[in-house]
């Protein structure tokens, strides 16, 4: 028979350090069963605005940067990200209109 003392020594487990940073550098999202990014609708309403009769849908951004954080999507403004990713389409130039697309900026 095990005496008390090496019973309880079997229950008090020791962390190791080890055990402890792989604790501390686990992402949720590196699970093969998390979903990664927003879903569809919600994608739709952070990338684009929907023309409407009446008016522009989504047209105002979220301006939070944590606002989509826990579906892992980072919406904070860098500014080397935005001037990498900042074009102007133009559509169309008359002697009086410029019809054109800003990509890669909030609409609002």
């Amino acid at each position: 028979m095990e005496s008390v003392e090496e019973e309880e020594e079997e229950v008090r487990r020791i962390v190791t350090d080890e055990e402890k940073l792989e604790a501390k550098n686990f992402n949720i999202f590196d699970l093969p069963d998390v979903p990664k990014g927003l879903p569809p609708h919600l994608e739709l309403q952070r990338t684009r605005v929907v023309c409407e009769v009446g008016a522009p849908l989504h047209a105002t951004g979220t301006i939070y940067s944590g606002a989509y954080i826990s579906s892992g999507v980072d919406n904070s403004v860098n500014l080397e990200n935005f001037s990498e990713n900042f074009k102007v389409d133009v559509i169309s130039l008359t002697k009086t209109d410029m019809v054109f697309d800003m990509i890669g900026i909030p609409p609002g």
